[in-house]
């Protein structure tokens, strides 16, 4: 077979050479129309869910989810950050207004804490024990509350502090609390900086040292027809951020964006970047190996020619096949450009040794096309292997890059033998070898080449060892599920959700459940809140508050309490003369220092009065900074508290809540059209720890095995991902073992060309686990690919030494040599570029990647030599 084999292509170069234009002018036109079409047609697919097989048990269970609610797809979240919560709340309902106005690229826009219904309401979700509170302390704020409903200004808040000090405490409202707020405004103001004081903060006993948060959830309305389909969305929503004035990051009250459209848009955007960095780097490198191994200009554009050539036709192919990328395939071309131009290194090598030997060029060209169609064949067969592995699993994002990549090694073998010896004999029409081109080596470099042949008993007993130290390692090797681990960790969309998780409680911790009728939502609450990992549900049910009769009754008292004055009040903060204030201040200083040390607030008021004096000796300093001081600490002071007396005037509005009374946007996220009601449970632990989530969904599944959301998206897809790479490993290795036993007919042989290659993967794994390089959704092809990939090093030697009909003391010493080295290295370089990437998926590909086949490419060079010799 072999022979025969050999003997076709020596055929087929010859009637190529015959016809090296009309052959050269095909392939260019048929490459140009490739890229036309992908141009036309190859799309991009940035959704990560399509990254699974979708007839998986837990992908279909969050189809049918995304079904029933999909306002919860594809969204945005945008996050509000203030220093008060009233700020926070203004900013949020300013964006809910705009954006709701942009009807042809928003679908939706909601509040899930905000909006009518729970400034309203909001009351009613308190505890009674926080409800009963809260009059208390409105009933100790109420004088002073009164006197600044009087007059809002800084002098009179000065007045009715010192008024509150000197009778002791009488003015209510945790004065320690407010005089502390007080002092922080002071010293800000004092320093150049704003620190607005929070009157709903003070009136409810909150911490004021929390940050005020509120969110925002945009539905957009997405372009499938473009490449990026939240473009026009996320350009919208970021205007108006920056019409708003919130893009500033010192400015008071900042948005940012996540949510699945922003990780997507930016993912996809950190994939482009390092995909286009990591191509041209490629480009860059593989040229200067290529011009270091081939030793000509002319040879090494014949290479790049190949190789684009050979990358145009499988763009097309790719468009024809699968229609797409994804955010892993999207590293096909850098895959390429490494792997592509290994078949032309070969051939050129080969075809400059012939050349070297007097060998005429078109007869050289043939005499290469003979002895090097098998074994190129053979690499293409087992390169594809490692590629087409993953094609029958359920990791749909990468089969499609195996499948579009292992086609393109056919595709690059085909011009490797038709448009490669067409340019040659084109452009190289007589001799090809220059003076100083002959591979001649220094003679350390000869014995250094053949150290792995005399020492062979060493060198294997040496890679014995070190296999066993590498396997001993693989156990400590990891999987990271998490998607979120993959992006770039710079980017907004990123930093913004950690500090989401990490700061409060967050949908994306918790489970969904799907129930049909009312009563079953009860029951399924309650039985899964007994869980012990489980914090509690929500529900639709959960926004009909509970004991509203007491609750209103305290509300009506609320009310009472304050009376008509301070409820129409508007609070709008006044000027005051700067005499009057400066008077005010001088009030409140002396009533400072006449304050009582056991009053337990002497550390505040001490702190206080020492402030005010700093600020009281400026102001007769520098009087023409009076208006300035003051006009700062009037909005430091004041300014939120016409906001915080409107809400607390809405709040004071509210009415008995039915689900019949709720709003339709409320309802429509708890209860679909046909009827099914959605509960979401919170867990008890942090997420962050595999063991935890394990545990906790397990807890739920064992309740409810029909429950998803994106704790089971995430460990179940790093299930199947890990079966997935399994039995790629297994198919690979299979198939490669397959082929190379059918080609070689020696099992002898095919077990010594397969050893150099396990060792490289096992020291590749080992190095990944004593580094703490996790395997991921994006780097997991790596071992199956090296396996294809690194098997062609071997095949290369074998076939050298045992195939060709020649005399060989050394195949180290050859063209056939060098050509692997050069090969490899320009795969290495390739691969490596990818780990420049902003996207940490695509980075760690690339790492692992170009380590393994440094390690391969080692065994290959040692090991296999030394094998070779104990024959």
């Amino acid at each position: 077979m072999t022979p025969r084999l050999a003997a076709a292509f020596a055929y087929w170069v010859r009637l190529v050479v015959s016809r090296a234009g009309w052959f050269t002018l095909g392939t260019l036109l048929l490459a140009g129309l490739s890229l036309f079409h992908a141009a036309n047609y190859l799309g991009i697919d940035t959704d990560t869910t399509n990254m699974l097989d979708p007839e998986l048990p837990f992908q279909r269970a969050y189809d049918r989810y995304q079904q029933e609610f999909p306002q919860y797809e594809d969204t945005l979240v945008l996050v509000v950050q203030s220093e008060t919560p009233e700020t926070a709340s203004e900013a949020a309902k300013r964006l809910v207004q705009r954006l709701g106005a942009e009807k042809d690229l928003i679908k939706a826009v909601y509040l899930p804490r905000g909006g009518d219904f729970f400034e309203r309401n909001g009351l009613l979700f308190l505890k009674t024990e926080e409800l009963t509170l809260l009059v208390d302390r409105l009933a100790q704020a109420q004088p002073l509350l009164a006197r600044l409903a009087d007059e809002t200004s800084l002098a009179r808040l000065f007045e009715v502090l010192a008024q509150a000090v000197g009778n002791a405490r009488e003015g209510g409202l945790e004065l320690e609390r407010v005089l502390a707020e007080v002092d922080r405004a002071v010293v800000e103001r004092l320093e150049g900086r704003n620190a607005l004081v929070s009157w709903q903060q003070l009136m409810r006993g909150e911490d004021v040292s929390k940050v005020a948060r509120e969110i925002v959830i945009v539905q957009p309305r997405l372009d499938y027809s473009r490449v990026m389909a939240g473009r026009q969305a996320m350009e919208a929503v970021r205007e108006t951020i920056r019409e708003l004035g919130f893009d500033d990051s010192e400015g008071a009250t900042t948005v940012r964006v996540t949510g699945k459209v922003a990780l997507q848009f930016e993912e996809l955007i950190s994939t482009l970047e390092g995909a286009r960095l990591a191509g041209l780097l490629a480009l860059v490198f593989v040229m200067a190996v290529l011009y270091l191994g081939l030793g000509s200009l002319k040879l090494m554009s014949i290479a790049l020619v190949t190789l684009f050539v050979g990358l145009s036709l499988s763009v097309g192919i790719a468009t024809l096949i699968v229609g797409h990328l994804n955010l892993i395939s999207i590293a096909f071309a850098v895959l390429y450009v490494g792997l592509g131009v290994n078949f032309a290194i070969h051939f050129l090598l080969r075809y400059r040794e012939c050349l070297e030997a007097g060998e005429p060029p078109r007869v050289a060209l043939v005499t290469t096309g003979h002895h090097m169609g098998v074994a190129l064949t053979l690499c293409t067969v087992t390169t594809a292997i490692g590629f087409f592995a993953f094609v029958p699993t359920a990791f749909v994002g990468i089969a499609e890059l195996g499948l579009i990549a292992g086609t393109s090694m056919f595709i690059t073998l085909a011009v490797s033998f038709t448009l490669l010896p067409a340019l040659l004999e084109l452009t190289w029409p007589t001799t090809a070898t220059k003076p100083g081109m002959a591979l001649s080596m220094p003679g350390w470099t000869s014995r250094l080449l053949a150290l792995p042949q005399h020492h062979w008993r060493a060198v294997c007993w040496g890679a014995g060892i070190a296999g066993l130290a590498a396997v001993a390692l693989l156990p400590r090797l990891q999987f990271d599920a998490d998607p979120l681990n993959l992006r770039d960790p710079t980017s907004e969309s990123v930093t913004t959700l950690i500090e989401l998780l990490a700061a409060e409680p967050f949908t994306r911790r918790n489970l969904v459940v799907l129930a049909q009728r009312p009563e079953e939502v009860a029951a399924l609450s309650e039985r899964l809140e007994a869980l012990e990992a489980v914090d509690g549900t929500i529900n639709l049910f959960d926004f009909v508050p509970p004991e509203q009769g007491e609750k209103l009754m305290l509300i009506e008292e609320m009310e009472l309490l304050l009376g008509p004055v301070l409820l129409t009040a508007s609070f709008t903060p006044r000027q005051r003369s700067a005499d009057d204030v400066i008077t005010a201040l001088a009030e409140l200083r002396q009533a400072l220092r006449d304050s009582e040390p056991e009053s337990g607030s002497s550390e505040v008021t001490d702190r206080l009065g020492e402030h005010l004096a700093v600020l009281q000796e400026r102001l007769e300093r520098d009087t023409a900074a009076r208006d300035r001081l003051f006009d700062g600490l009037r909005h430091q002071l004041l300014s939120t508290l016409p906001l915080s007396m409107q809400r607390l005037q809405m709040a004071l509005q509210a009415q008995q809540v039915t689900l019949d009374t709720l709003p339709d946007d409320l309802l429509s996220r708890w209860r679909s059209p046909d009827g099914t009601y959605l509960v979401q449970v919170m867990p008890a632990e942090d997420l962050g720890q595999l063991e935890a989530q394990r545990h906790f969904i397990q807890a739920v599944r064992n309740l409810v095995p029909e429950v998803t959301g994106t704790p089971i998206l995430q460990l179940e897809s790093g299930d199947a991902v890990v079966k997935a790479f399994q039995q790629a490993l297994l198919y690979a290795f299979g198939g490669i073992s397959l082929v190379l036993l059918v080609i070689l007919r020696n099992i002898l042989l095919t077990l010594k060309v397969l050893v150099p290659l396990l060792l490289g993967s096992a020291l590749t794994g080992a190095v990944m686990a004593l580094t703490g390089i996790p395997f991921n959704f994006a780097n997991v092809i790596a071992l199956p690919l090296l396996l294809g990939v690194g098997v062609d090093n071997g095949i290369h030697m074998v076939y050298r030494e045992y195939y060709v009909n020649e005399t060989v003391s050394n195949v180290l010493q050859t063209s056939t040599a060098r050509a692997i080295l050069f090969g490899a290295l320009t795969t290495t370089v390739s691969f490596g570029n990818l780990a420049l990437s902003p996207h940490r998926g695509t980075a760690s590909m690339g790492v692992v990647l170009a380590m393994g086949m440094i390690l391969i490419l080692l065994c290959t060079l040692v090991v296999l030599p030394a094998l070779l010799r104990s024959r």
